[in-house]
């Protein structure tokens, strides 16, 4: 990361400020967009996961009866 930033401070010292301009582009790209789309992406798998809310399973006969005890 640090051999980085030395290569764009020494382009500047060139005068060539449009390659240090590229390359903190790519750097902000893998700092801040790469990461984003990886969080994106998971949460797009965990919702995915969490299945269909309109179903609704019954509980088994023994189990109603318990709760119904219980109170």
């Amino acid at each position: 990361m640090t051999t980085l930033f030395s290569y764009i401070e020494g382009e500047k010292e060139k005068g060539d400020e449009r390659l240090s301009y590229t390359a903190l582009a790519i750097l902000f790209i893998l700092a801040v967009v790469v990461p984003l789309v990886w969080v994106l992406i998971f949460l797009k798998a965990v919702i995915h996961n969490l299945g269909d809310s309109t179903l609704v399973t019954k509980l088994p006969a023994e189990v109603e009866k318990e709760k119904e005890q219980d109170v």
